[in-house]
């Protein structure tokens, strides 16, 4: 059975509950980096997949177009 967790969202899970937990500044500060790493991977991410699809979909109208 398929966990409905990627291990990216439980790493990012446990990030975040470390980082509500934390007490010491310059510790919460090495998680809160390692948060914004992980953000702004799956920010990349999201803009790549994005980008195929615009991409797929604009050549595919094209596509169609021609043929009409």
């Amino acid at each position: 059975m398929k966990s409905r967790f990627t291990d990216e969202s439980l790493n990012w899970r446990k990030l975040c509950r470390a980082a509500a937990l934390e007490q010491d500044p310059v510790k919460l500060f090495q998680v809160v980096q390692r948060i914004n790493a992980l953000l702004r991977t799956h920010l990349r991410r999201l803009r790549s997949c994005a980008d195929i699809r615009r991409n797929h979909t604009s050549h595919t109208s094209s596509r169609l177009d021609r043929a009409a």
